[in-house]
């Protein structure tokens, strides 16, 4: 059976959107995967590097093949977690754009000096090895689950974002990171407006009867 762990750090709370998008891609992920076991995985207005290593530590307590990262704010596809887990890859991100101005892609390489610099949208191509992926619609594998340590996100104790700090680990680990173009996501501002790159439903209800509810502890 396979087992698919559902990562949603909460802090300011799944937007209306978020929420029906999230839906959608349980039900359709059951309904192509019959044989697979979805765990949701929830935190609640924790630090988000704290977030993020209660969560991968349940990920690894239920012995989970895939742990999916799902953003509060973040718009999906049904078909993401089935077109993520068809590249084969240890770390693979979907596209999206940052909620604020200039809406670069949440992508990202370090330059010669070792900052980090967000590539263009025409500098992308499909499955292309990257030096870091925001976290917020990112497919881990078993191995990358197994591998993670605390110091994966320690980068953010100096400035650094979760997702950037975690780039860094990766690399020094030998852990290759991609990301996909042609699996997207839609970023919600703080203004409401749905950055894309091209009704309010009881989610733990749903998601009792599609799965088995896990609170991150």
């Amino acid at each position: 059976m396979l087992k698919i762990g559902l990562g949603v750090p909460l802090y300011a709370g799944l937007y209306n959107e978020a929420v029906a998008s999230l839906l959608s891609l349980v039900e359709h992920t059951a309904r192509i995967l019959p044989n697979c076991v979805l765990y949701p995985i929830i935190t609640n207005r924790e630090f988000l590097p704290r977030a993020r290593l209660k969560i991968v530590r349940q990920a690894k307590r239920l012995g989970c093949d895939f742990l999916f990262w799902y953003g509060e704010d973040i718009i999906c596809e049904p078909d993401t977690i089935i077109k993520l887990i068809h590249y084969g890859r240890p770390v693979i991100g979907g596209l999206y754009l940052d909620r604020r101005p200039p809406y670069n892609p949440c992508v990202h390489k370090l330059a010669g000096n070792n900052t980090w610099m967000a590539y263009k949208l025409h500098e992308l191509e499909d499955d292309m090895k990257v030096d870091a992926v925001g976290h917020d619609l990112t497919l881990f594998s078993k191995e990358v689950i197994e591998a993670i340590e605390p110091e994966a996100y320690i980068g953010v104790a100096t400035m650094e974002g979760d997702d950037l700090a975690f780039g860094r680990w990766a690399k020094k680990k030998g852990i290759d990171i991609y990301v996909s173009t042609k699996v997207t996501g839609k970023h919600i501002s703080e203004k409401r407006e749905v950055i894309m790159v091209s009704n309010v439903v009881d989610l733990k209800e749903y998601l009792r009867k599609k799965s088995t509810w896990t609170k991150g502890d």
